[in-house]
């Protein structure tokens, strides 16, 4: 068997045909193909996004159409952290609806377009949820302090007034939860117990229905 190699560049863009001969004792036969050469510009294939906040919790994410994109993967970011993977879109569909978002807080995405195994990343684009009637952004929201940052696994979260109804719910960087419960004065003292890994925590503080989130470090 003999194997033929081109160059599509060399070909240029068009029809071609290719015509091979060979011989096999005194037979000869001959091999004709045929293929088309087209010019492939990957920007194409590269999604544009948009995210528009819809409410206090949903956020919507549109694209353009990526020519023959077999599914879209949609990367979700929360204030500026690491993406995750927050769905998997057929590749006839150009938008999605993200939902139990936290209000008031900055989104980022990023949509991936799958083709023939190839990946085509979009440009990330950012958007904040919206605050729930009534809280205005720079006057009402919860006001918090959290310290010492880092802390070794004692630390104080403070509200600067005490008003019944807070709530607070500490997490790690991938939603598993470590600690909740109320915060019974203005200034609430925390004391983690063993086992707790170093890492990045999340603390989420809740007053009626709206969510405020905070990190801190801890370095035991």
């Amino acid at each position: 068997m003999q194997v033929i190699f081109f160059s599509p560049e060399l070909a240029g863009v068009g029809e071609h045909k290719i015509v091979y001969t060979y011989t096999y004792g005194l037979c000869m036969d001959t091999i004709s193909a045929i293929f088309t050469v087209v010019k492939f510009d990957p920007s194409t294939n590269i999604p544009t996004v948009k995210a528009t906040a819809l409410s206090p919790s949903q956020i919507k994410v549109e694209w353009t159409r990526s020519p023959e994109a077999e599914e879209y993967t949609i990367m979700r970011g929360h204030n500026f952290g690491n993406q995750i993977i927050a769905d998997h879109i057929p590749g006839n569909i150009v938008s999605y609806i993200d939902t139990n978002l936290v209000a008031g807080e900055t989104y980022t995405y990023t949509v991936i377009a799958t083709k023939r195994s190839l990946f085509y990343y979009s440009n990330p684009s950012e958007a904040v949820t919206l605050l729930p009637d009534g809280i205005d952004s720079k006057h009402d929201r919860i006001l918090c302090n959290i310290y010492p940052d880092p802390s070794s696994g004692t630390f104080t979260i403070d509200i600067g007034t005490f008003v019944h109804g807070y709530t607070y719910v500490l997490s790690d960087v991938v939603g598993n939860i470590i600690l909740e419960g109320p915060l019974t004065d203005e200034k609430t003292f925390i004391q983690l117990l063993d086992p707790i890994v170093n890492g990045l925590y999340n603390i989420r503080i809740n007053k009626d229905g709206y969510i405020l989130s905070r990190k801190i470090l801890i370095i035991r």
